[in-house]
């Protein structure tokens, strides 16, 4: 198998629909200039006008910027109720990626050293297992998802894979967009704010998770150069730390 393009959107987000929504919702915008900015598998992002959204860019202080990201997390992790919803692919035991990794591994071929990354994915799925309460998670936390406004990181858009569970899953932001000589600062970050123990299992659940989306991204996105770049990047960092 080959690489494929990102998965068809359940709606065809158009920028007519867009101006149409605009002119419904918000008509004092409606004479705006629309443009596509961004898109990520199930959304897009567009511009109106010149001044309401900027070109992403990086942080400006990568160690700022983990901070803040390790800060809303241990906000954002907090017990969940009973009827939180549930993603069948998110939060939940990372043994439950495998049949994906496997999958996405045989579509992307010679691209990636697919024995070496099941070998590491296997050692991180027999990791410990989360065993407190389910927590809130944002589910699709990746640099795409994160806005810098002035070079801080300013805000985390994109809820719609919002669920419980193993807060593992949105942790793995770590390798997707911090240098590693950034780390210490996230976790111990997260460590003092969080309401359950940052230990070593979470972190290399983390790390399992961060290669299993690195890969997905990878053997998802031939049309999407970004989200392509994201998976590439990531996949380098968490394969840097067991090299």
């Amino acid at each position: 198998m080959n690489a494929s393009p990102m998965p068809p959107a359940d709606v065809d987000v158009s920028l007519d629909l867009v101006h149409r929504l605009v002119a419904d919702q918000m008509p004092d915008l409606a004479d705006r200039r629309l443009r596509m900015l961004a898109h990520g598998w199930d959304n897009v992002m567009v511009r109106i006008g010149d001044e309401l959204i900027a070109p992403r860019t990086p942080p400006a202080d990568h160690g700022e910027a983990a901070r803040a990201l390790a800060a809303f997390l241990a906000a954002l992790h907090v017990p969940a109720p009973d009827h939180a919803p549930r993603n069948p692919v998110r939060g939940i035991p990372l043994a439950g990626r495998a049949a994906r990794l496997a999958d996405n591994l045989d579509r992307l071929g010679t691209r990636v050293d697919g024995h070496t990354v099941t070998r590491v994915f296997r050692a991180a799925a027999e990791a410990p297992a989360w065993d407190g309460a389910p927590v809130w998670l944002h589910g699709d936390l990746h640099p795409a998802n994160i806005l810098v406004h002035g070079g801080r990181v300013s805000a985390v858009i994109d809820f719609g894979d919002i669920t419980a569970g193993d807060p593992a899953t949105d942790l793995a932001v770590a390798w997707m967009l911090l240098p590693a000589d950034e780390h210490r600062a996230f976790w111990g970050t997260y460590a003092a704010a969080s309401q359950h123990p940052a230990d070593g299992a979470l972190r290399i659940r983390a790390h399992g998770w961060a290669l299993a989306l690195s890969v997905a991204f990878l053997a998802h996105s031939a049309d999407n150069p970004l989200m392509a770049g994201i998976g590439r990047r990531t996949l380098n960092a968490v394969m840097a730390d067991v090299a």
